[in-house]
């Protein structure tokens, strides 16, 4: 009886195999682009409640998610040419179906599957960033694609990637005093669900009650490191004291005018 797997066959058809990888990560990364664009298109469809085109891109990204990718590849690869060749018998044009590369059909099947998964998740990292971002945004000038670009794109993808650490650097800088509480709002609710996050911010209230590790520098070097209530209630170092004493008096001035 012949052997259903033959471990000595695989080994060598390795170096075949391998002739083909650079099409293979062609096929992935050329799709990968196209369906970041479709489902970044689709998210905004979805988003804005276009009427007629929300519906439609409810109806893509069903049909696509549910059904295997093989069929998908099998009816554009056979699909598109009798669709051509249907215009040319109606229009009279002369559109050669035969002339496309092969795999100029995997890659419109690779993306148009990848796009459905990816509008979805798109979808919801946009919507996981605040508004007080995107009001913060408008209110410095910027048209929406801007802050498309800029802020909203940007705090998305931090999310979407679900990273080991985040790393802010005064985020509620040049912001209203409403929308820093938004945002310090934002940050305790992704503490909360687990990220870990290297915050610089000046925020002591916010710091001393979400911290779990409080790092004070100046010029460069460490002055103090602990844990908040020691680096707050009894701080090691007098620079540090002197520090919290400015703030405690800013916060209760002894004076009035």
């Amino acid at each position: 009886m012949s052997n259903l797997f033959d471990i000595k066959m695989v080994f060598t058809q390795i170096p075949d195999l391998l002739t083909y990888l650079p099409v293979t990560l062609e096929l992935a990364v050329v799709a990968m682009i196209v369906s970041l664009i479709l489902g970044l298109i689709l998210a905004l469809i979805k988003m804005k409640k276009i009427p007629v085109l929300k519906q439609i891109a409810n109806l893509y990204i069903s049909v696509i998610r549910g059904t295997p990718v093989l069929v998908q590849l099998y009816v554009t690869y056979f699909g598109i040419p009798m669709i051509l060749k249907a215009i040319n018998l109606k229009y009279g044009t002369n559109y050669n179906a035969n002339g496309v590369a092969p795999i100029i059909y995997a890659f419109i099947a690779l993306a148009v599957n990848e796009s459905a998964y990816n509008a979805e998740v798109i979808r919801a990292s946009l919507e996981s960033v605040p508004k007080g971002q995107i009001e913060a945004a408008n209110a410095l000038g910027m048209t929406y694609f801007q802050a498309l670009r800029r802020v909203i794109l940007a705090i998305a993808r931090a999310l979407a990637m679900e990273p080991e650490l985040l790393l802010l650097d005064e985020p509620t800088s040049a912001l209203d005093p409403e929308l820093v509480g938004e945002v310090l709002d934002t940050i305790k609710k992704a503490a909360n669900e687990g990220y870990t996050m290297l915050l610089v911010s000046h925020e002591m209230n916010f710091v001393k009650n979400v911290a779990t590790r409080v790092i004070f520098l100046e010029n460069g070097k460490i002055i103090e490191d602990g844990p908040p209530k020691e680096v707050f209630n009894h701080p090691k170092s007098d620079r540090v004291r002197e520090f919290f004493a400015k703030i405690n008096r800013m916060v209760e001035p002894e004076y009035s005018i």
